[in-house]
C-alpha cells in the first residue's frame, strides 16, 4: 500500500520550486492523527478438550471473528535529519478502540469429575447453539517510526510513516450470550451403591443417566418446564446439573499483558496551510500479534454458572487494522540557513540557492566572478562590463546583441563588418572586399560604363548594356527612328502594298515599355535576385515563343526587362536591360532574326505583383515578350 501510494504521488510530481523545498521546513515537529477503519482478528483455538480430565466424545469448533471496527488516534513528536530533510524519526503513543464479535459454533465434551461426596462420575457438558462474545478492545502502543516527506509545491506534499508498534496493553471487555446444559452419567460400583466413572463412548445400560434424554424417556408426557424444574431440584441436592443455564456473570475482561511488537504503515498526502501547519489525509495499516493467557487448566465452563472467555481458549491472536487517517502536523520555527552555504538567511542574497560566501551566498555557475542573480549570461563566462556576457570577437558588442558574434564589426551594423568601408555591410554587399557606390549595392564600376563589375562581362573595358558591358566588335545598322512597327495586313498584301518589310524600331527603350496595347507572346521569364541567367525551367516558355514568332514571318517583338524594388532605381534600370538582352540572345540562338527583336529596360516600374511580399518580388523579376505595334 505504501509503495503504491508513493509511486502514484511521484508519477504526478513536478520539479519542486526551491521556495518550497523541504529544507525550508523546520526539523522539529509534533502531529496528531485520527484513524478509522476495519479491525480483524485471527484466533487459533487451543486443545481445550485436553484440559477436561479423561474427556470423550469431544465436539469443539474453531473460533471466528467478525463485525470488526476500529477508531483511534496517535500523538507523535519527531525530527527530520539530513541536508534535504526528507527523512525523519518519531515516537509517541498510538491508541486503538476496537469492537467486534468472536464466536464458537459448537461445544460438547464428556469428562471424569468428582462429586461432593467424593464419588467419580461422567460430566456431560454442551453449549446451547453458538457462543458469541461481543468485544470492546482498548489497545495502547508506543510507536517508533521512520518518516518520509517530499514537498511538490507550495500546497502539496507526499508523506509516509513506517515502523514498529510496541504494545503496552491489550484489554478486551466482553459480554456473552452463552448458555449450557450440564448433565451427569453415573456408573454403579460393585456393591451397587457407589457411583464410578464410565469412560466408554456409549454409556452402559446399568448407568444412572441424569440427562434430558433419559428424563423424557421415563416421563414422555412431561413438559420442558417440568424437566427444567427436575434438574433444578437435583442441583439443589448437590448435583452439578442444569438445563439452558446461563453464567452468573455474562461480562468480563481479558487482558494481554505480555509486550508484543507490531507494524504500522501510513501513506498520506499533505496540504500545507503554511510553512508551519500541514493537514495530512491518507490511509493506514497496523498489524499486531498477541500472546494469550491460556493456562494448562483452562476450562470454558465446569460448574453450573461458571464461565471463562473464549479469548482465553486461543493459543495465538493477531489483529489487523486498516482504514483512513486524517491529522495535522505542526513544525516548530524556521531554518536559519536554508541552503546550507554558510551564509545566514538574513545576510544571504540568494537564501534558497547554495552559493559562495564571497558572493554573499549566491551561486556562480560559469565561474566568471559575477553571481548568477546579476549575470545576464549565467551559463557562459563573460565580463562585468556586459553584465557577465561574453564579447567573443572583441568588437565592443556583447554576443547576445551581436548579429555577427564571431567576426569584429561595427555598432551601426549590430556588430557585423563592412570590410571595404563603403557603408554597406558585408552580408548585403555583393562585392564585400571592393568599395562601390550604394546605387550598385556596394560594387564598383571600374570602366565607368554604368554597369557594375559583378554584372559586367568586361569590367575593365567600357561597353554598352546591350552587349553586357563589352565593346561591340562590329557596328550594327541603326534601327528606324519610328517608335512603332506597322505589320501589313492581308488587304495591303493583296493590293501590292507593303512588299518590303520595314526595319524594326530603334532599340532605345524610350517609347514602348509597358504599352497597354501590346500583346504578350508567352509567359514571362523569371529571374533570381540580382541575376541575369535564364533558368532551365524557362526553356518551354522560349520554345513556345519561338514557334509563335516564326508563325508570323513579318512580325516584330519587343522584350521588356523588369526588376523588383530591392536595389536602387539606377541599378535596377541597368539590371532590367541586361535581362532583356539575355533573353534576346537566347531567342537569336533558337533561330529568331536579330532584326526582328528590340529590348527595353523598364527597371522596377510597372510591377506585376506586390513588392512587399516575397512571392510578389519573385514575379516582378522578369522579362516579357510582346508583339510590337
Amino acid at each position: 500500500m505504501l509503495l503504491v501510494a508513493g509511486s502514484a504521488a511521484s508519477a504526478s510530481a513536478q520539479t519542486v520550486n526551491n521556495m518550497y523545498a523541504d529544507s525550508l521546513l523546520s526539523r522539529w515537529f509534533a502531529e496528531l492523527n485520527f484513524t478509522g477503519g476495519i479491525a480483524g482478528q485471527s484466533l487459533t483455538l487451543g486443545n481445550i478438550g485436553s484440559n477436561y480430565n479423561s474427556s470423550v466424545n469431544d465436539t469443539i469448533s474453531g473460533l471466528k471473528f467478525k463485525n470488526g471496527n476500529s477508531l483511534g488516534f496517535d500523538l507523535q513528536g519527531g525530527y527530520f535529519f539530513g541536508k534535504k530533510r526528507h527523512f525523519g524519526v518519531s515516537t509517541g503513543v498510538v491508541y486503538f478502540s476496537q469492537t467486534g464479535d468472536v464466536s464458537l459454533d459448537k461445544f460438547h465434551t464428556e469428562y471424569k469429575r468428582t462429586d461432593d461426596s467424593g464419588y467419580l462420575y461422567r460430566q456431560v457438558l454442551s453449549s446451547n447453539g453458538q457462543i458469541t462474545e461481543h468485544l470492546t478492545v482498548q489497545n495502547f502502543n508506543i510507536p517508533l517510526l521512520l518518516k518520509y516527506r517530499k514537498r511538490f509545491n507550495k500546497l502539496v506534499s507526499f508523506n509516509a510513516d513506517a515502523g514498529l508498534l510496541f504494545n503496552v496493553q491489550m484489554q478486551n471487555s466482553y459480554t456473552t450470550n452463552a448458555t449450557f446444559n450440564y448433565e451427569e452419567i453415573k456408573a454403579l460400583g460393585l456393591n451397587g451403591n457407589s457411583p464410578t466413572y464410565d469412560n466408554g463412548a456409549v454409556p452402559s445400560s446399568t448407568d444412572v443417566l441424569l440427562t434430558q434424554a433419559a428424563y423424557f424417556h421415563t416421563h414422555p408426557d412431561a413438559t420442558q418446564q417440568q424437566m427444567t424444574a427436575y434438574f433444578d431440584a437435583l442441583r439443589s441436592h448437590g448435583e452439578n446439573v442444569g438445563i439452558n443455564s446461563a453464567p452468573s456473570s455474562t461480562s468480563g475482561k481479558v487482558s494481554y499483558t505480555s509486550g508484543t511488537i507490531g507494524v504500522l504503515l501510513r501513506p498520506t498526502i499533505g496540504f500545507h496551510l503554511s510553512d508551519n501547519v500541514m493537514l495530512n489525509v491518507g490511509a493506514f495499516y497496523a498489524f499486531q500479534p498477541f500472546k494469550t493467557n491460556t493456562a494448562g487448566s483452562y476450562k470454558l465452563t465446569d460448574n453450573v454458572v461458571q464461565y471463562n472467555s473464549l479469548l482465553n481458549a486461543s493459543n495465538t491472536q493477531t489483529t489487523s487494522t486498516y482504514g483512513g487517517s486524517i491529522g495535522i502536523r505542526y513544525y516548530f520555527g524556521r531554518n536559519k540557513d536554508v541552503d546550507h552555504d554558510g551564509v545566514l538567511n538574513k545576510l544571504d542574497r540568494c537564501p534558497l540557492d547554495s552559493g559562495v560566501v564571497a558572493l554573499l551566498g549566491c551561486p556562480d555557475k560559469d565561474g566568471d566572478g559575477i553571481p548568477d542573480i546579476d549575470d545576464s549570461c549565467a551559463t557562459v563566462p563573460g565580463i562585468a562590463k556586459f553584465n557577465g556576457c561574453p564579447d567573443t570577437d572583441g568588437d565592443g558588442i556583447p554576443d547576445k546583441l551581436d548579429a555577427c558574434p564571431n567576426v569584429p564589426g561595427l555598432v551601426q551594423f549590430k556588430g557585423c563588418p563592412d570590410s571595404d568601408g563603403d557603408g554597406i555591410q558585408d552580408k548585403d554587399d555583393p562585392c564585400p572586399y571592393q568599395a562601390g557606390p550604394a546605387k550598385f549595392n556596394g560594387c564598383p564600376d571600374t570602366d565607368g560604363d554604368g554597369i557594375p563589375d559583378n554584372l559586367d562581362k568586361c569590367p575593365n573595358v567600357a561597353g554598352p548594356i546591350e552587349n553586357q558591358g563589352c565593346p561591340l566588335d562590329t557596328v550594327k545598322p541603326k534601327a528606324p527612328e519610328t517608335a512603332s512597327v506597322v505589320i501589313p495586313d492581308a488587304a495591303e498584301k493583296e493590293s501590292g502594298k507593303g512588299k518590303k518589310n520595314p526595319k524594326h524600331p530603334k532599340d532605345d527603350g524610350s517609347k514602348r515599355h509597358g504599352s497597354s496595347s501590346s500583346v504578350s507572346i508567352a509567359d514571362p521569364v523569371l529571374f533570381d535576385l540580382n541575376k541575369t541567367e535564364i533558368k532551365e525551367s524557362a526553356k518551354p516558355i522560349l520554345q513556345e515563343a519561338v514557334k509563335k514568332i516564326n508563325d508570323k514571318k513579318d512580325a516584330y517583338i519587343v522584350i521588356e526587362g523588369y526588376t523588383d524594388t530591392t536595389g536602387p532605381v539606377s541599378y535596377n534600370k541597368v539590371l532590367s536591360k541586361l535581362r532583356a538582352n539575355v533573353l534576346k540572345k537566347a531567342l537569336m540562338n533558337m533561330g529568331v532574326s536579330e532584326d526582328r527583336i528590340s529590348t527595353v529596360g523598364v527597371g522596377s516600374s510597372n510591377p506585376a505583383a506586390d513588392n512587399s511580399t516575397h512571392a510578389g518580388r519573385m514575379r516582378n523579376r522578369r522579362a516579357e515578350m510582346k508583339w510590337a505595334k
